[in-house]
């Protein structure tokens, strides 16, 4: 089950606390150089006792863009807020222009920690950047607004005002995303009114960058400008593909789309006319690849074309053709193909097994020519088959502490849960009936079950109601810590169930997909042949 609506956001999940090597290559040029760090310093107007920001940097646009739970490649750390509501903080700087996000934590009424956004806000940061923030939280405590001054403030001030433009949320799209426009057998999602909502989108977030355009770097004009175009349209994407979804994959019956309809739809994205872009393959392709939203359209391009065709799942080396095919700078394909690789959340229109996933990992690493990207991914393949598995220390419901050590010399299944995940829920049904009666006896096997809901008593709860483990599994719990949990961490779990078949020596022997149950049952007999 997806915590959000990962289709339309395209955004995994996870921490990674080591940075890149100062010296790393941009476009064809090494670059070996210590750069001044960006300062940052400001005050939160209408502190409140126990306030702190938390701020994100991601230093080499591979990951994908920021989320409320997602924080893949990104490194995160959070800088205290005085008693008047002042801070200060600075941030190393890399020759590849870095992007920051930050968020202010704040109390709630119940006692809880919560997250405020000005939006998925992605800022460009450069060396000598010195920023005054000047930040001010809503009545609701749900939101905040920032203003800028200083030395490079009008890239901050163009990056948020086109920001809140381009996620802005138009209601005539609600309208018609709604049950009762989907089943005007779709007329209503393929009127030229849902497009026309989102150019508006765009060319307002265009209006207000051509209006900076003087103020800022060109290649900060780029940026934002890919930014803008690849949040917008990747949205509207999604968007088309919630009526793809109801065309092609619901059960007869529950769909009234006409056939007349759904014939236009294999060539309906071609007809969109969307707007020019400079060529890929120009120099402006090279400043594109630093955002990460463009990246995600050009990848969610080609997702919906194989979704348009009426193509439930694909083949995940298939997709990764698609991109190959498209005509863009080496730069450019290998930030493409090094975020198709690095993010979980492409794998929900894909066709996986373990085989399929190795393939399509070996066969992108081939293609990716810049040397500090092909390592950056080969580093972060934490799944591929023979890799050690991770380590883990979590508590049971007696407090005592397990290791996944403790169970080397047996084969391991390891699956995550939380409490209302209704995947995690079909699975444990669909494992109990219909792949753990073959195991059940086998002492060589074990099942080791982690939920990482933050409420112990949510998790005591859960075990025992049998919906999503067994007693007879060795449940696990991370101690509080949620989806920050160090394994969760390590693997970027960004879903749930996120199951792997773990070998007699530790070593990572198959993650689970959508595999079938006969699958699953090949792949426990495998690990438990090997020695």
């Amino acid at each position: 089950m997806k915590r959000s609506n990962l289709k339309q956001h395209f955004i995994a999940a996870m921490l990674v606390t080591g940075l890149l090597l100062s010296s790393i290559v941009i476009g064809k040029q090494k670059q070996d150089i210590e750069l001044p760090p960006a300062r940052f310093h400001g005050r939160i107007v209408n502190y409140q006792d126990g306030d702190s920001l938390r701020v994100l940097l991601q230093r080499n646009s591979l990951t994908p863009t920021v989320g409320s739970y997602e924080l893949a490649g990104w490194l995160n750390f959070y800088t205290k807020v005085k008693n008047d509501g002042t801070f200060e903080f600075e941030l190393p700087i890399s020759p590849e222009p870095s992007r920051l996000h930050i968020d202010v934590v704040r109390r709630g009424l119940d006692g809880k920690q919560k997250y405020l956004q000005d939006g998925a806000v992605e800022y460009i940061i450069e060396s000598g950047d010195d920023i005054k923030m000047e930040i001010e939280v809503d009545e609701k405590d749900r939101e905040f607004s920032i203003s800028f001054s200083g030395r490079g403030a009008p890239k901050y001030t163009c990056t948020y005002l086109t920001s809140h433009k381009f996620f802005q949320w138009d209601p005539v799209v609600g309208n018609f995303i709604t049950d009762a426009e989907l089943n005007k057998a779709g007329e209503g999602m393929l009127s030229p009114i849902v497009k026309g909502a989102y150019d508006k989108r765009y060319f307002g977030a265009m209006h207000i960058l051509d209006s900076m355009k003087a103020l800022i770097s060109p290649l900060v004009y780029d940026v934002i400008r890919a930014d803008a175009y690849g949040q917008v349209y990747s949205s509207m994407l999604a968007t088309y593909d919630v009526f793809f979804e109801r065309a092609f994959f619901f059960e007869p019956g529950e769909s009234n789309v006409s056939e007349d309809i759904k014939a236009l739809l294999p060539h309906f994205l071609d007809t969109l006319n969307l707007p020019p872009l400079p060529a890929l393959t120009g120099k402006t392709a090279d400043n594109f690849a630093l955002s990460t939203f463009f990246k995600n359209f050009l990848i969610g391009q080609q997702i919906y074309r194989l979704r348009a065709q009426g193509k439930e799942k694909f083949d995940c080396l298939e997709l990764e053709n698609q991109l190959l095919n498209i005509p863009m700078t080496s730069f450019l394909r290998d930030k493409v193909l090094a975020m198709f690789l690095l993010t979980p959340t492409f794998t929900l229109y894909t066709s996986l097994n373990q085989r399929s996933m190795d393939e399509c990992w070996d066969e992108g690493i081939k293609q990716i020519k810049t040397p500090y990207i092909r390592s950056y991914v080969q580093a972060n393949n934490v799944v591929h088959r023979g890799r050690a598995a991770y380590n883990f220390e979590l508590s049971d419901p007696s407090d005592k502490k397990v290791r996944l050590s403790d169970f080397k010399g047996k084969v391991v299944l390891m699956d995550t849960w939380f409490t209302g995940c209704g995947g995690c829920i079909r699975f444990h049904k669909r494992f109990e009936q219909e792949i753990y009666p073959s195991f059940r006896k086998d002492t060589n096997f074990i099942v080791v079950s982690i939920c990482s809901d933050k409420d112990k008593n949510s998790w005591i709860k859960s075990m025992q109601s049998d919906k999503y483990t067994n007693a007879a599994y060795v449940n696990l719990y991370t101690n509080g810590l949620g989806d920050d949990a160090p394994v969760l961490l390590h693997y970027k779990a960004n879903m749930a169930p996120f199951i792997l078949i773990i070998g007699k020596d530790g070593k990572i022997h198959s993650r689970i997909y959508d595999n079938s149950s006969s699958d699953i049952i090949r792949d426990i007999k495998d690990a438990l042949s090997k020695s």
